[in-house]
């Protein structure tokens, strides 16, 4: 029982790493296939994620905090990702120059993504 929680957070991290193993293989392999096939891979995302938080997070939410206290976290949700959205297309409307600086802003952008992405996963 000393190592449960150290087991349970290495299951939990090799678990996520390798669903985003499978996401960076998948991508790769569709990137050559056209715009069709990534416009239906990226609507499949959004529905899943959609589907993840209508039938999983939002009835806990609900159980947990009631009516109120769900409604202002989907609100409060709403708002940081048009504020994220609006920071994002500034911050990529400027900086469309091929340069090795460049590159190394995505990498900045991707790992802040990812560490926003799983704040609320370790938290549920």
């Amino acid at each position: 029982m000393k190592y449960g929680l150290l087991l349970a957070v290495l299951i939990g991290y090799i678990s996520g790493a390798f669903g985003t193993f499978l996401g960076v293989l998948g991508s790769s392999f569709f990137y050559s296939k056209g715009e069709k096939v990534q416009g239906t891979l990226i609507g499949f995302t959004g529905g899943l994620t959609l589907a993840i938080v209508c039938f999983d997070l939002l009835p806990e939410a609900f159980i947990r905090g009631g009516l109120y206290v769900g409604l202002i976290g989907i609100l409060l949700g709403i708002l940081f990702t048009y504020l994220v959205e609006i920071f994002f297309t500034q911050y990529t409307t400027k900086t469309r120059q091929r340069s090795p600086k460049r590159y190394l802003k995505i990498g900045l952008l991707l790992a802040v993504g990812v560490v926003l992405h799983s704040i609320p996963e370790g938290m549920a």
